[in-house]
């Protein structure tokens, strides 16, 4: 499994400056882990100011939030508002964590912070069901138990839309292990779940048609090495995306670092899916390859966008320098979405971590954790 750190505020700026000399980075496979580990943190990126204050949601003490990629922890519904949830600990004891949950009205008021699951849980996700009807539009939250004997990924669904009536009915897959839960509500009524895997390099992909009362079980997807499961709903139709990374080679930190980007296509909400699609394909003689940074959208037209972030591949083996990348599936072209030219000089368009920038962390790259939102207007 991984391990990354970065605070919940994830926009990461480079220090203008010239000198490029990337840092060397431990390429040491991570030891497996099941989240409840303590985390010792080295180092903290500055905040460097150009951003709004924004509105106080909660509050927590654990700013490792996620494994992997970054995934969805906030949705709006049709009615304008938005769904909420983070993991909760308490400070400065640091004793408990849980899935935390808001909602913000339309007219700028908030429901107040919630407890949304029992402890001793975390690594959230949501969705928000896609009822015709907004008044039965819920929240729906994925989360990760971690206590032995029981390591298991849980879903819950909200009474009502935003009534907070946590917890609710929440079940699991039962699968001990299967954790790090990732989730996306289709338009049929459909839950579909994508687990990581404790004992193995493997994602495991799991649909409910009856909200989670029962669960069949999708496909297994080996060589994956990296928690980089993400699902995304489209709202047009009952399409479903599972997107993720699978190692091309484990001669590197134990095929956590060089990987290419696949996704898995449904068309009736998760009952049936459609073959692996390799969108990367990177050959040796390639610059670049994935780590787990992936995210996905279907845009208003019903095309499915890709985004990740892409390591710079050099005779070192570092992976302190990065890209964005964008792919869809109308031009089938990948290209590069980010220009780092404006905060220092480097000549192949890299964002890169310096001798003497703020490291990002372990884990992480200078700019990594894309994500992908349709805008409200015209729809792109």
């Amino acid at each position: 499994m991984l391990i990354k750190r970065g605070l919940v505020i994830i926009t990461l700026l480079i220090t203008a400056g010239v000198a490029v000399t990337p840092r060397k980075a431990s390429l040491e496979p991570c030891a497996r882990i099941v989240g409840d580990e303590p985390i010792t943190h080295t180092s903290v990126t500055p905040y460097l100011g150009g951003r709004g204050p924004g509105d106080q949601i909660g509050t927590t003490a654990y700013e490792y939030q996620a494994n992997g990629s970054f995934g969805q922890r906030i949705m709006v519904d049709d009615y304008g508002q938005a769904h909420i949830n983070w993991m909760w600990q308490d400070y400065p004891g640091q004793t408990m964590r849980y899935c935390a949950w808001n909602a913000r009205f339309t007219d700028g008021s908030y429901y107040g912070e919630t407890q949304a699951c029992p402890s001793y849980t975390g690594y959230v996700q949501l969705d928000v069901t896609r009822d015709a009807n907004p008044d039965n539009q819920r929240t729906v939250i994925v989360y990760h138990e971690f206590g032995a004997p029981n390591y298991l990924s849980w879903l819950d669904i909200d009474g009502g839309n935003v009534w907070g009536t946590w917890p609710n009915n929440p079940t699991t897959i039962n699968q001990n292990y299967y954790v790090w839960p990732y989730v996306c509500a289709a338009s049929n009524g459909n839950i579909v779940m994508a687990t990581g895997d404790y004992n193995a390099d493997a994602l495991h992909l799991f649909v409910t048609t009856d909200e989670g009362a029962s669960w069949t079980a999708i496909t297994d997807i080996d060589s994956c090495a990296c928690l980089s499961q993400f699902l995304r709903a489209s709202h047009n139709s009952d399409k479903v995306v599972f997107v993720y990374t699978s190692f091309i080679t484990d001669s590197i930190a134990g095929g956590q670092l060089d990987n290419d980007v696949y996704y898995m296509l449904s068309t009736d909400g998760g009952a049936t899916w459609g073959s692996r699609i390799n969108i990367t394909n990177y050959q040796p003689s390639d610059t670049v390859r994935a780590y787990c940074n992936v995210n996905a959208i279907f845009d208003d037209s019903d095309n499915l966008h890709i985004v990740w972030a892409g390591r710079k591949v050099d005779a070192g083996g570092y992976y302190e320098a990065s890209k964005i990348f964008h792919w869809d599936e109308v031009s089938g072209n990948i290209t590069v979405v980010n220009s780092p030219s404006t905060y220092y000089s480097e000549p192949g368009g890299w964002w890169i971590a310096t001798a003497t920038s703020p490291s990002p962390g372990a884990w992480r790259m200078p700019a990594d954790q894309p994500q992908l939102v349709c805008d409200a207007n015209d729809g792109t």
